[in-house]
């Protein structure tokens, strides 16, 4: 870099002007750099000619509001490839020691050596001119030769470790955890999944500072990977701020592959990410290879329990208003679970609604829905959306009181209760109360009543309203037959399937269903 001297006393005054104003842009550059963490990244001396792209532009707003300390808990999804860690272990772990090098900084990552490899570059880019011109007075500690554990000369501290290390002796101001997985395998394996979870929450969360941040950084495997038992459980998937389950506020940033709605990036649905790097060609490969599991987990952030998920959460449609569509027909289906034997499982209810989506109202609402490519559900007339849903582990004296006050507040058309053991009893006390509902007795295995259920969902015709209990319902679904619970699946699928039963939702093409169940009374309504 040219000193002004140097320009000043150049013989050539063409060039002499040129290398002033080359000057005074690096000099802008690091006025920028300092105060901005997107320009710092723009900064030519540092990066060259890389242009930071949208999905790296928005990461950066987040990642400074950490630095500023607007934001104490941040994670971002974001599939492979898409600079996820050149943005954050290498640019912004530079970038916050630079701004405060007094700052004791942890970053993890699933291995001692790619922690190690942070390290190093860090520590490299900081001993640089060009840093330096950013953050003049920036100096590392004489003794800083280690790549995974250096100094700064303001008594500021840089230390890498790997999820299989020890971190005790330390502390940190920010804890900077860059993909806690390294493959499959790993995220597959509930041992190692426990190991994770215990050395976050006792070994790296125990050493924050006062008034410490966490930020994590992911591409999401599992949906019980360090993400998942942080997430509350009816996480959607939306970008925003969130109450996890460890009672903190987080702000979970997911950035899918391919947009779908309410883009953090304000896409249009089906628009990819990054264009110019990830070529149509390139996705449409990686899609086919990768297969749904690891399609809708790596590159779009969302992933299920299991790879040949039946009722996909994609299938499911959220009700854009916030009052339900006007419904010609209710229908609640309940599986009840307080027999001995049972004692782990939750009992649950879903309300559901068959609505008419040329009603004017209705077209109304989701006009802008329907308005473009057309889905196949839209074929049909008639579509089903879940109203409500309910789960809880009650006595049966409190689930007869919960299941009589569904019933006059939704006032359905028609009640379904599996006559198994807890159903029988349910039965027998509603009918002594006055209250009808009908006994279903299923046929065939569960696996083959989910299938029968599947093609309502996968034609757009089964829709949810947009409140914080979909997600649990939606989540259970698609992770069944591998999922720790399927009580509101098993409503799910008792529901859609009398509806196609009785043609509510008898898709184009087809006719009478498949029967799947049996019934002993029917008590409700015209189209019982």
């Amino acid at each position: 870099m040219e000193t002004a001297d140097a320009v000043a006393e150049h013989p050539d005054p063409r060039l002499a002007d040129r290398l002033r104003r080359l000057r005074l842009a690096n000099e802008r550059w690091a006025r920028k750099g300092r105060e901005s963490f997107v320009d710092f990244c723009r900064n030519p001396g540092l990066y060259g000619e890389e242009v930071p792209q949208l999905h790296h532009e928005l990461m950066c707003a987040m990642l400074q509001d950490v630095d500023s300390g607007r934001l104490k808990r941040l994670m971002i999804f974001m599939p492979p490839g898409s600079a996820k860690s050149t943005y954050s272990s290498d640019r912004a772990a530079s970038w916050f020691m630079g701004r405060k090098p007094g700052r004791k900084l942890i970053a993890a990552s699933h291995t001692k050596g790619l922690a190690e490899r942070f390290g190093r570059k860090v520590r490299n880019r900081l001993d640089t001119a060009e840093f330096r011109a950013v953050f003049p007075g920036f100096a590392l500690a004489s003794d800083s030769k280690s790549k995974s554990d250096w100094g700064t000369a303001d008594g500021g501290e840089y230390y890498a470790v790997g999820f299989d290390g020890a971190v005790a002796g330390r502390r940190a101001d920010i804890l900077l955890i860059d993909d806690p997985f390294k493959s499959r395998l790993d995220a597959d394996s509930e041992t190692i999944r426990n190991n994770v979870w215990e050395v976050y929450r006792t070994d790296l969360r125990s050493r924050l500072r006062k008034n410490g941040a966490i930020v994590i950084i992911m591409t999401r495997w599992h949906h019980d990977d360090l993400a998942g038992r942080i997430l509350p459980e009816n996480w959607d998937g939306r970008s925003g701020y969130v109450k996890a389950r460890d009672g903190e506020e987080w702000y979970a940033l997911r950035i899918p592959m391919i947009a779908e709605q309410d883009d953090p990036l304000g896409r249009s649905e089906g628009e990819t990410l990054w264009p110019d790097w990830f070529i149509p060609e390139v996705i449409a490969r990686e899609k086919l290879i990768q297969g749904s599991r690891n399609w809708n987990a790596l590159y779009q952030g969302v992933p299920t329990a299991d790879e040949g998920a039946i009722i996909k959460s994609s299938y499911w449609r959220r009700w854009p208003g916030k009052s339900p569509p006007v419904c010609e027909y209710i229908i609640q289906s309940i599986d009840g679970a307080f027999e001995e034997g049972e004692e782990n499982d939750y009992s649950a209810r879903t309300t559901w609604g068959i609505f008419d989506v040329y009603n004017v109202e209705n077209a109304r609402a989701i006009s802008a829905l329907i308005s473009g490519p057309s889905r196949k559900g839209e074929q049909q007339r008639y579509h089903a959306i879940m109203l409500e849903a309910w789960r809880g582990k009650v006595e049966f004296a409190a689930f007869k009181r919960i299941i009589k006050d569904g019933i006059v507040e939704y006032e359905p058309d028609l009640v379904l209760i599996e006559k198994k053991a807890s159903g029988h009893v349910l039965l027998q006390e509603l009918k002594r109360s006055g209250t009808h509902a009908t006994a279903v007795n299923p046929r065939g295995s569960k696996t083959s009543r989910t299938w029968a259920a599947q093609p309502a969902f996968e034609q757009g015709a089964v829709w949810h309203m947009d409140r914080d209990w979909a997600g649990p319902v939606v989540r259970e679904c698609s992770q069944f037959p591998a999922g720790e619970h399927d009580d509101y699946h098993d409503t799910v699928t008792q529901a859609i399937n009398r509806l196609r039963k009785t043609y509510h939702l008898s898709l184009p093409g087809e006719g009478a269903t498949d029967e799947t169940e049996d019934d002993e009374e029917h008590e409700h309504g015209i189209y019982g």
